[in-house]
């Protein structure tokens, strides 16, 4: 099992606890926040960025579909998976959570193995999208070395 850094927001402190709990428990490092401002202060204060973000949908303030938005809109930010976690289960809220920019979306009350798996999957594919970019940069890297080459050899 992949291990990564997973950003938890949730405003209600038993489910952010026991989502805490759970995740560390697989041996994830986790950043948890207690709403949407402070996840944004957090993802623009720590040079390490979470590898997914759980995000809860109902929050005061400014609810999960606009945290979503803001972290997609941010060049530094938006590769990162946001996957919602709600309680709201009709299809228009899945869809418009889709439409915010999020990977997936779990319903509560959340089945532990259903949350570690879809973590997983999204780990993988991000792990898959550097590995593509560092092959990437390797091509054009060798492409570049070949320009530098001498007559000689």
């Amino acid at each position: 099992m992949r291990r990564g850094t997973i950003m938890v927001v949730e405003d209600d402190r038993p489910s952010r606890n026991f989502l805490v709990r759970v995740l560390e428990e697989e041996g994830h490092e986790v950043i948890a926040a207690k709403d949407g401002m402070q996840a944004l202060e957090r993802l623009q204060s720590r040079p390490d960025r979470p590898e997914v973000i759980l995000l809860d949908l109902i929050m005061p303030d400014i609810d999960g579909y606009e945290i979503c938005k803001r972290i997609k809109s941010n060049p530094a930010t938006q590769t990162i998976p946001v996957i919602f976690i709600s309680s709201m289960n009709s299809v228009d809220d899945e869809v418009r959570g889709f439409d915010a920019g999020a990977v997936d979306y779990i319903h509560k009350p959340i089945s532990i193995p259903l949350l570690s798996r879809r973590v997983q999957t999204h780990l993988s594919l991000v792990q898959t999208q550097e590995l593509e970019k560092s092959y990437e940069q390797s091509i054009f890297m060798l492409g570049e070395a070949g320009h530098y080459n001498d007559t000689d050899t």
